[in-house]
C-alpha cells in the first residue's frame, strides 16, 4: 500500500504544480507599446547618423523605446513579469520615442549615460544579449556610439541659450566632460 502511495505522490504534484503555472498565467501585465508622437523621438530631435541608429534599433529599441517587440515567450509567467518590468524600468531611465520631452540638462545626462553604459558593457544587458542573438555591440559599435554621443552632447550645449544671463560651456573629451557657467560681466 505504501508503493501506491508513494507512486501516486509524483503525479498529485506534478498536477498541483500544473495548476499553479496555468494559474500564474492569469496574473500576466501588460504587454504596451504606447503611441508614438514623431515629433517627440530622437530622430526628430538629434543629427542621428544611420549606423547609430541602426544599432539602436537592433540593440536598445525594445526597452528604450515605444516600439517593443514583445516575442512569444514575454507572454509566459513569471518571464513576463521580468521583461515588462525590465521595459519598463528602462522607458523610465531613456525613452527614444520620448527624447523631445526632455529638458536640455536630462538630454546630456542621458547622452553621458549611453555612451558610460555601452563603453562598460553594461547595455545591453547581458540577460538581454543571451536571448537574443546579435544585439550585443562590437568593439566598433560601442567607439561609433561614443563619439556619436561627444558630437552630439557638444553641439547640444552650443545651441543652448544662456541660463539666467550666464553663458554655459560644455567641454566634452574622451575622458568624460565638464560643464563651466561664467557669469556676465557686471554692468557698470
Amino acid at each position: 500500500m505504501a508503493r501506491v502511495f508513494t507512486r501516486a505522490r509524483p503525479r498529485w504534484l506534478l498536477v498541483i504544480l500544473g495548476f499553479a503555472f496555468i494559474g500564474l498565467q492569469l496574473t500576466n501585465p501588460a504587454h504596451t507599446n504606447p503611441p508614438i508622437d514623431e515629433a517627440r523621438t530622437i530622430q526628430r530631435h538629434v543629427a542621428l547618423p544611420p549606423e547609430v541608429s541602426a544599432v539602436f534599433t537592433r540593440s536598445c529599441n525594445d526597452c528604450h523605446s515605444n516600439e517593443t517587440n514583445w516575442p512569444w515567450y514575454t507572454y509566459i509567467a513569471p518571464v513576463s513579469w521580468l521583461t515588462v518590468s525590465y521595459v519598463e524600468q528602462g522607458r523610465a531611465q531613456l525613452n527614444f520615442s520620448e527624447w523631445g520631452s526632455y529638458g536640455e540638462h536630462m538630454k546630456g545626462s542621458r547622452l553621458r549615460a549611453i555612451r558610460a553604459q555601452c563603453e562598460s558593457g553594461k547595455m545591453p544587458l547581458p540577460s538581454y544579449a543571451r536571448m537574443h542573438r546579435g544585439v550585443a555591440l562590437t568593439r566598433d559599435e560601442v567607439q561609433t556610439i561614443s563619439a556619436w554621443t561627444l558630437e552630439e552632447g557638444k553641439r547640444l550645449t552650443e545651441t543652448r541659450p544662456s541660463v539666467l544671463g550666464a553663458s554655459v560651456r560644455y567641454e566634452a573629451s574622451s575622458r568624460g566632460s565638464s560643464v563651466s557657467v561664467m557669469e556676465p560681466p557686471a554692468d557698470r
